[in-house]
């Protein structure tokens, strides 16, 4: 049962790596599209338009 489990967390982390790549690639190739994106988010998550500016700036000093 460990064995599978160890599989599973594995696997969880191999797409969680995967996923930071291609965020990291999208905000590369299109940042500002990204952003907007991001703020959306926020925003529909009741975030103030100025909290969402912020969260995304510092979205984007954890992923660099």
């Amino acid at each position: 049962m460990a064995a599978g489990e160890s599989v599973s967390v594995s696997s969880q982390r191999d797409l969680e790596k995967a996923d930071i790549k291609r965020e990291k690639k999208e905000l590369k190739d299109m940042p500002d599209i990204k952003l907007e994106r991001l703020a959306k988010i926020y925003e529909k998550r009741r975030l103030h338009k100025a909290m969402a500016v912020i969260a995304q700036k510092n979205y984007l000093l954890t992923i660099y």
